[in-house]
């Protein structure tokens, strides 16, 4: 045997060069499939923790609000009684 001759193959047919192109071909579209997935996971790992940190700012900034609105609602509640309070008074005043 010559050093330039391929190694037998497992196949009883020897590999021609069409079958060499398309095994070049789909192991490159392997390889573009796997750099694919891998940058869109590392995309949506980058996402999902941007977003977390600032859902998390989110919630802070709600529970500020909700706080804000309950100490509103109280005082309005509060104006409204004292009101309805002043106003039966002078009813009863003037009767």
């Amino acid at each position: 045997m010559a050093d330039d001759q391929t190694p037998p193959s497992n196949s009883q047919y020897p590999i021609t060069e069409a079958e060499l192109h398309y095994k070049s071909l789909t192991d490159l579209f392997k390889f573009l499939v796997t750099l694919a997935a891998v940058f869109i996971g590392l995309f949506t790992t980058a996402g999902l923790y941007l977003g977390y940190k600032d859902m998390a700012a989110m919630r802070a900034e709600v529970r500020q609000n909700l706080s804000d609105v309950k100490a509103e609602v109280r005082q309005n509640m509060s104006d409204a009684k004292s009101d309805t309070k002043a106003v039966v008074d002078n009813m009863r005043d003037d009767a």
